[in-house]
């Protein structure tokens, strides 16, 4: 059966008949953007459906803060439960001038004097679930700060268990050194890392929530008023020239020398996936259509079908009175994306216990799919399209078992029995009562 599958696809599934449109076939993984990397990730299986410099390093910019809030979740979950009392040392900042003509040697995590802030106070307390919300959806630097500090005592403590953490999870080429992603030349990733990061943090229920809300409302504290936080992605604003529902939420990134970036999640037409635009230096625009084509382009890819039993196929079943054909008239197949690639899937029949008469609807057997590895991955019933009556040889074996298993059968069997014992029970008495023996 497994040889017969290897055939059909080399037939059938190689044929422009069945393979449509044949344009689709040429399909590869290459992306073209006005930006310096990109990945567009498969949400559920991590595979990489297309990619630009796809382990190029990139700076992250405020991306970075999903790492950040995936690590919370994880290992500091308490931290959201509570209020924080705000120390000084986290919301200590330099110019972005004096950064750089420092060499970079100022503590990685000092807040910028310009950089995106809600303006948090030393001695304020502030309930950590509110930070949350600063750090994803208005890109607060000082709460990413603040946040981290509750939850090591230190930023930098913080920072030594986010790599760590990172590694864990699958990122090869990435190293962080703030829990913001403002710039320092040692802070840095991949499209594919931040990909791994974003499907990662997917995973919590409460990232997932936080990501989509367009806007929020911080409670007052000690020192300040109620604070309106508005999300910097675009693609949530219904008021937005890029607004678009697909999106299930995600964070921008932008600095000089970053550009523009954003990583998101999507889902449409029953597919889901992570997309990740980096190193945009011109208009926003470019950034935002960039990432709606490029989930377009995917939403619209037509299905291919591989057939492993071809439309209007007989198959060939094996019954205790011998074979039966029986049509498989839509034949077997299976659908994939080009995108995704083949799943090179193999076709085996497990039979059912088959008895005449076999209706129409009277199950056969099931169709097995397994991956080249053995993985059963689909099973599909196969059911009998018709009364399929026996053949002639078939019959006579079915009448004979009837006649052998039927009651009377035994009945008769057990007359003819107990009449011949009582037969040669008499002859044995005649011949012992024989006048001539005595």
């Amino acid at each position: 059966m497994r040889i017969l599958s290897l055939l059909c696809r080399f037939f059938i599934c190689s044929s422009p008949l069945f393979l449509q449109p044949a344009s689709l076939l040429a399909a590869s993984p290459a992306i073209t953007t006005k930006g310096l990397a990109a990945a567009v990730m498969h949400a559920d299986s991590g595979a990489i459906l297309k990619e630009k410099n796809l382990d190029q390093k990139i700076f992250p910019a405020s991306m970075t803060k999903i790492a950040t809030a995936l690590l919370i979740l994880r290992k500091h979950p308490d931290v959201l439960t509570r209020f924080i009392t705000i120390r000084r040392e986290p919301l200590t900042s330099i110019t972005p001038q004096a950064k750089q003509q420092s060499g970079y040697r100022s503590p990685p995590h000092w807040l910028e004097t310009d950089g995106v802030a809600i303006q948090l106070k030393s001695k304020e307390e502030v309930s950590g679930w509110d930070l949350f919300h600063a750090l994803l959806i208005s890109s607060a630097n000082d709460a990413a700060n603040v946040l981290a500090d509750a939850c090591c005592q230190s930023v930098p403590a913080f920072m030594h268990q986010l790599n760590d953490f990172l590694k864990e999870i699958g990122c090869q080429n990435t190293h962080f050194n703030s829990p913001h992603g403002l710039h320092h030349p040692d802070h840095y990733t991949t499209a594919r890392d931040l990909a791994i990061i974003m499907k990662e943090a997917l995973k919590e229920p409460l990232f997932c929530q936080v990501i989509r809300t367009a806007s929020y409302t911080m409670e007052s504290t000690n020192l300040s008023p109620e604070r309106t936080l508005s999300s910097t992605n675009r693609l949530l604003s219904s008021s937005s020239t890029y607004f678009y529902p697909p999106c299930l939420g995600g964070k921008t990134g932008t600095t000089k020398s970053a550009g523009k970036n954003i990583v998101f999640a999507a889902e449409k037409n029953n597919r889901s996936i992570i997309v990740v635009a980096a190193g945009y230096f011109g208009p926003a625009a470019q950034l935002y259509q960039d990432a709606i084509a490029v989930c377009e382009d995917l939403f619209n890819e037509q299905l291919l079908r591989c057939f492993l039993l071809p439309p209007a196929s007989q198959y060939s079943v094996k019954t205790k009175f011998g074979p039966i054909t029986a049509p498989v008239s839509q034949g077997i197949y299976y659908d994939f994306y080009p995108s995704e690639g083949d799943p090179l899937l193999s076709l085996s029949l497990e039979s059912s216990k088959i008895a005449f008469p076999i209706r129409q609807g009277d199950l056969l057997g099931h169709w097995i799919l397994s991956s080249p590895s053995g993985e059963k991955v689909h099973s599909i019933p196969f059911l009998a399209e018709s009364d399929i009556l026996p053949s002639f040889k078939q019959r006579i074996l079915l009448t004979s078992l009837r006649i052998l298993t039927s009651y009377r059968t035994y009945v008769l069997i057990l007359l003819f029995f107990l009449l011949n014992r009582k037969k040669k029970h008499s002859r044995a008495t005649k011949t012992f009562s024989n006048p001539f023996f005595s």
